[in-house]
């Protein structure tokens, strides 16, 4: 019989630190909102790497800001990511 709290694992590299953040601090709703936001850019975000730009390029999110700045958005703080 398990006990405890059950916990989920995640492991990202330097590189795409910030997007891994970005995903797992938001809720469900908004991590399809910042994936749905990526699209209509016309780039693909991916939840453990970086972002694909329309032209093909990739780029790397060390920090959460990267993100943000891709999405047009300012930075949102993660209490408030609903």
């Amino acid at each position: 019989r398990a006990t405890g709290t059950p916990i989920d694992l995640f492991t990202s590299t330097e590189q795409n630190w910030g997007m891994a953040l970005v995903v797992r601090t938001g809720s469900a709703d908004y991590c399809v909102k910042v994936m749905y936001r990526l699209r209509v850019l016309g780039c693909r975000g991916h939840a453990y790497a970086g972002i694909t730009l329309a032209d093909g390029t990739e780029v790397d999110c060390p920090t959460e800001e990267i993100v943000y700045q891709q999405l047009g958005w300012p930075w949102i703080p993660p209490e408030e990511r609903s």
